[in-house]
């Protein structure tokens, strides 16, 4: 039923990708519009008002310089249909939706490109038309000369650029799996397992044992070490590693944040963006972006801490920094270098949930799973 709607929407609508976006609208309408999934299943008919939903979902498929003309042709399409929905006696003619989309990009050019490229929700959408329309010619024609960036503007490229398509919205878990080299000499094996929204796990591995458990969950922390019960920290125990829980870099998930564009600055004679960013509960550090590729090559901390970043690769759609120094005030680095980064593995809610009571096999499974994942999916290179 929807290979067929999306058929009668946009007749020229490349086969090849017609399941692909299929699975991308149901999955969208299961996870954010549960009623109209349902009336789909049960009422065998394709539910009313969610031809914007399609039609974005069908864009945001169509990447690649390629198909820049047929996103336009869904994105005019969609502009119609949102604002026959909003007035059921107006009607829109191609023209009128590319006049509104230039007038969008009057308001950012973030927004045009993000309506392009299917990135954006009809909630956030229907209002920035309202005010496109509201807008007179003279304020396209004045906004059409070049102009600073700004912070929204540089986050909203660095999404762009660090991630195929929706790959971030696919993106349900995933694990980390790489060798610190810490400040003293000392090496060990880390392998993180995380799931949205915030869960985290950490194992911590030194001559082929774990040493360290480490589990975030709904904001709070447990640990287990061996032959210790399980505990649970406070966030003065826990300190900086509360962020772990961050279920990806915050520039990606474009929301929950405060962003403030700083002094542009140089690291290694390259130019970089200095993006301040502002967590809910007050903390806060500076992401330092390539101006060329935009690549997060550096962070900065308060507390004298900064972390260059190396080694990026596309993992699933998603861009990863597979290497990590870390530098504290007084100058000690230690080094963690990834191996191998997998993605939605299948990991399950109950990985994260406490301990009860120092169980004996505990740390047998802990370096059990830990082989499992070593051994056991796909390895990008």
């Amino acid at each position: 039923m929807v290979t067929k709607q999306i058929h009668s929407l946009v007749p020229s609508y490349p086969a090849e990708l017609l399941n692909s976006v299929s699975h991308r609208f149901l999955e969208n309408l299961k996870q954010q519009r549960l009623d109209e999934f349902e009336h789909l299943v049960s009422e065998k008919s394709f539910p009313i008002g969610v031809e914007s939903t399609l039609l974005r979902c069908a864009g945001a498929e169509l990447t690649g310089s390629s198909y820049a003309k047929l996103r336009e042709e869904l994105a005019y399409k969609r502009i119609g249909v949102l604002i026959a929905c909003e007035d059921p006696k107006a009607s829109i003619r191609e023209q009128e939706a590319a006049g509104l989309i230039d007038k969008l990009k009057a308001i950012s050019p973030v927004y045009q490109r993000r309506v392009l490229e299917g990135k954006i929700e009809d909630e956030d959408l229907i209002p920035l038309l309202k005010r496109a329309r509201q807008i007179g010619v003279e304020m396209v024609k004045s906004s059409s000369g070049p102009r600073e960036l700004s912070a929204t503007d540089i986050v909203s490229e660095f999404s762009r650029r660090n991630q195929e398509g929706a790959a971030v919205q696919h993106l349900r878990a995933y694990t980390m799996d790489g060798i610190l080299k810490t400040t003293s000499g000392v090496e060990q094996r880390l392998v993180f397992l995380r799931l949205r929204p915030d869960l985290v796990r950490l194992n911590v591995i030194e001559d082929g044992a774990s040493k360290l458990v480490l589990v975030g969950f709904n904001s709070s922390f447990w640990q287990m070490l061996p032959q210790r019960k399980p505990q649970l920290l406070s966030k003065t125990d826990i300190g900086d590693r509360l962020y772990l829980a961050e279920f990806i870099n915050p520039l990606l998930m474009e929301d929950g944040f405060q962003i403030e564009r700083l002094a542009d600055g140089t690291i290694d004679g390259q130019k970089v963006f200095r993006i301040s960013i502002g967590r809910r509960d007050g903390s806060s550090y500076v992401a330092c972006i390539e101006a060329e590729k935009f690549h997060e090559i550096s962070r900065e901390y308060a507390n004298g801490v900064s972390v260059r970043y190396s080694d990026f690769r596309d993992v699933g759609g998603v861009t990863f920094a597979f290497r990590e120094e870390r530098s504290d005030r007084a100058g000690n680095k230690g080094v963690l270098q990834f191996g191998r980064i997998l993605i939605n593995p299948g990991l399950c809610r109950s990985l994260f949930d406490p301990v009860e009571e120092n169980q004996a096999e505990f740390f047998a499974f802990e370096n059990a799973l830990a082989g499992r994942l070593s051994d056991s999916g796909r390895t990008i290179r």
